[in-house]
């Protein structure tokens, strides 16, 4: 890949932090890029670290432990110039839009002005158009001027993708965007999100325990493991493009069931 095909890139990086006064280790990058365009997910066992690295990545958590050639730098595509977020990580505010699990709307406004909080907050341009015009794309035009309060859980989640979506980030941060709902409704809403990253040539950072979504819609995949990431000798992600989703799932079970079989034969060792 060309230097201007990746948007993120991250070196020597170590973010740990603390619970009940020990410390434990949360996540170490030795190298880390991030392409441009298309899903790139993070699997992983529960405490190996996928959330910290995303959070990293974007900005939201700082590193505890730099190095001299310690870097994060977001990558402008027009020329390639860089935004060192390790000096200032607010550089890409307004290049970042956030999904988490719960939608977390005010429920006594409408889905629309709850939609507007992140342009009103960032000052973007044009969120009220793009908000009429996403409101379509994610079928949400018959309940955008409801109140939060009587949506459905998937569609309250979709409006929390739009309002994320409203200030056309280049990159979709998701964390465990489909946790809170049935299998139907994530299929629904990661098509969305593929869709949209795919039709706009942009980037999606997603966080997942569903290995399915991993294996429908990941163009490129991380593992974390302990704290350490499983990637491409040259710190891309592991390319899956153009394999079928048959394809992606059996690879991503030959690389990460076993981890966890290993997970569980420690805790019963310890036990």
């Amino acid at each position: 890949m060309d230097a201007k095909d990746n948007i993120i890139q991250a070196n020597n990086l170590c973010c740990n932090y603390s619970v009940d006064e020990a410390e434990i280790k949360g996540i170490l990058v030795d190298k880390l890029l991030i392409p441009r365009v298309g899903i790139t997910s993070i699997i992983g066992v529960s405490g190996s670290g996928k959330s910290t690295l995303l959070s990293l990545l974007s900005g939201a958590r700082r590193p505890t432990q730099l190095q001299k050639n310690s870097r994060l730098e977001f990558i402008e595509e027009t020329d390639g110039a860089t935004l060192d977020l390790l000096r200032d990580n607010f550089l890409a505010r307004g290049r970042i839009g956030f999904v988490f699990q719960e939608p977390h709307l005010i429920k006594r406004i409408s889905a629309r002005s709850n939609a507007e909080t992140a342009g009103r907050f960032l000052g973007g341009a044009n969120y009220n158009e793009n908000i009429n015009k996403l409101s379509s794309e994610f079928l949400l035009e018959e309940v955008i001027d409801q109140r939060a309060d009587t949506l459905s859980g998937g569609q309250a989640q979709r409006v929390a993708v739009i309002r994320a979506l409203s200030i056309n980030p280049d990159v979709l941060v998701c964390d465990e965007p489909t946790s809170s709902l049935d299998e139907k409704m994530g299929l629904d809403l990661m098509s969305h999100i593929y869709k949209w990253a795919h039709e706009n040539q942009k980037c999606v950072l997603l966080v997942t325990h569903n290995m399915a979504h991993a294996a429908e819609f990941s163009d490129y995949l991380i593992r974390t493991e302990n704290g350490k990431l499983i990637i491409g000798e040259d710190g891309h992600p592991i390319d899956l493009r153009g394999q079928t989703p048959e394809d992606k799932l059996k690879f991503i079970k030959t690389t990460f069931y076993p981890m966890i079989t290993t997970v569980h034969r420690k805790v019963q060792q310890a036990a």
